[in-house]
């Protein structure tokens, strides 16, 4: 039987140390896709951050402003 690579025995100290709530890919997971998306979701909070409640307001392509019908925006 094949001995755990230390990078294994690494991820498994951490998934211990991290506690239940925590999760992980899969070992079969397309690690490159998840990354190029977790990174653009970053990119795009972060430029979402920058913008200013009254730039949130504005419409939106579809004409459409911030405030849904029937939720309060303060």
């Amino acid at each position: 039987m094949a001995r755990p690579s230390d990078t294994d025995e690494a991820a498994a100290r951490a998934a211990r140390a991290q506690g239940r709530g925590a999760c992980y890919d899969a070992p079969v997971a397309p690690t490159h896709d998840l990354l190029l998306a977790r990174r653009g979701t970053a990119c795009f909070a972060r430029e979402l951050n920058e913008l200013s409640g009254a730039e949130l307001d504005g419409s939106s392509l579809c004409g459409a402003g911030r405030a849904a019908p029937g939720f309060d925006v303060d």
